[in-house]
């Protein structure tokens, strides 16, 4: 399990158990807010040069240096991603859109439709005191179960 979250967090990969790592009070759709602290906070330590995080700094600016250079070429296709890792929910591309992984077939068939920006939409992020108001962000169709019950949010 040690090695299991060491590895998540060097890679930056949220799992149930480095969960608790994340912060759920930051706003996801405040990109510019979020781009700006994580810019502050590079920063801030890459003016360190001494101890374990100043030799781990050179260590990895000399790799970087004595790296081969990849070529690209042009006939690479370009990278899409199929999961999505959105506060406590995994989302996986589905068809034209994205589904919660914890949505069953059953319950995708009995899905309650909502269209995105809705009065119905917005009564239902109220409902849940904004909780769920990120996994109703998307700007595909999604999937998602939101509290005992199971939504289909279409744009």
């Amino acid at each position: 399990m040690d090695e299991l979250v060491a590895l998540s967090q060097r890679h930056g990969i949220l799992t149930p158990y480095t969960s608790f790592l994340a912060d759920d009070r930051v706003n996801l759709s405040a990109v510019g807010v979020n781009r700006m602290r994580a810019q502050e906070s590079v920063a801030s330590q890459l003016v360190v040069t001494s101890g374990s995080v100043g030799f781990a700094q050179r260590d990895f600016k000399g790799q970087m240096q004595n790296a081969a250079n990849v070529a690209v070429t042009a006939a690479a296709a370009p990278v899409q991603a199929n999961v999505q890792q959105v506060g406590q929910k995994a989302f996986f591309k589905k068809q034209n859109g994205w589904q919660d992984s914890t949505v069953t077939a059953e319950q995708a068939k009995n899905a309650i439709s909502i269209k995105q920006f809705s009065k119905e939409y917005f009564d239902l992020a109220a409902s849940h005191g904004g909780q769920m108001a990120q996994y109703m962000a998307f700007t595909e169709p999604v999937l998602v179960n939101i509290g005992p019950k199971t939504y289909r949010i279409e744009p």
